[in-house]
């Protein structure tokens, strides 16, 4: 069972990725777009569009790190850092294409505190996927992880 003591001496990509994560989750219901016409508000939270792609990447990210923190992460036969970093930097980038979506909407249409929640957000994921990454062994990691990869068996 992982103690305050584990979590204090994770790397700072691995805190970041989980904790903007879950930070992300829960802005996703926050209102993205709102509109206010004759004194009606409506309002739009971030599961519509892209974002539904941005939640599910978050639930994944969050995912992987809880299963890393308790030794049950999978091995896909590339270094674990790598996995976080493709996690973080899918979901900064998913996020920062919703957070550009909730800028170009029609007026009097304009962005939420969501938006910004999750523009905050898409900036400390991509931080954390370079740290990640720079961890990892940066390109080194993927050219060995393509080293280590299985022959493929001859046709014929």
């Amino acid at each position: 069972m992982p103690t305050i003591e584990n979590v204090n001496s994770l790397p700072l990509h691995r805190k970041l990725a989980a904790a903007v994560g879950v930070v992300l989750f829960v802005g996703l219901f926050l209102p993205w777009v709102s509109v206010s016409l004759a004194g009606i508000d409506v309002s739009s939270n971030g599961w519509q569009g892209i974002g539904s792609a941005v939640g599910i990447l978050t639930v994944g990210l969050v995912a992987w790190e809880v299963a890393r923190l308790l030794s049950r992460a999978p091995d896909f036969g590339v270094d674990h850092d790598l996995v976080t970093a493709a996690l973080a930097a899918l979901t900064g980038f998913f996020g920062l294409i919703q957070f550009i979506r909730s800028l170009t909407q029609p007026s009097p249409a304009g962005p939420g505190f969501g938006a910004f929640v999750i523009l905050f957000c898409s900036l400390a994921l991509g931080y954390a996927a370079f740290l990640a990454f720079r961890q990892a062994g940066g390109a080194r990691a993927i050219t060995h992880s393509d080293d280590d990869a299985p022959e493929p068996p001859n046709a014929g």
